[in-house]
């Protein structure tokens, strides 16, 4: 699950701090969530890129569970009970999104091996996977 936040003008530090010791912690006792890890959006963008959001905070959420939907129930009654708690320090304007795992997973080619599930091909750095599939 992605969520992309911002902090209220001039509460950026109180917006962090609220973040990282309160909140989380709160959403990550929901069913089905395991791990958070935040970011904030670099001022450095690649020429590329359009539409960079107004938005500077990201938070990933891994989910791992049999059906999404049994995180996503958790997540609203946890909302709906108050069983996690909001902050001033956050601005309205925010962005959810749940996305499911696709079966590839890629690994840089600066580590000892790059991997695919979905071919089940191993590829040592310097050599191309094969797409025969």
């Amino acid at each position: 699950m992605l969520v992309m936040t911002d902090a209220n003008l001039g509460m950026e530090e109180e917006f962090n701090r609220f973040l990282d010791d309160v909140h989380i912690g709160d959403v990550l006792q929901a069913d089905g969530l395991v791990s958070a890890r935040r970011f904030r959006l670099s001022n450095h963008q690649p020429a590329f890129a359009s539409g960079v959001p107004d938005l500077r905070y990201l938070t990933v959420y891994e989910i791992d569970c049999e059906d999404v939907r049994t995180a996503i129930a958790s997540l609203e009654r946890h909302r709906e009970t108050g069983r996690w708690r909001q902050s001033d320090t956050t601005a309205p304007s925010r962005v959810c999104a749940v996305y499911e795992k696709l079966p590839s997973v890629w690994v840089g080619a600066d580590a000892d091996e790059m991997t695919s599930e979905s071919t089940r091909q191993i590829v040592r750095p310097g050599e191309k996977a094969r797409m025969d599939r």
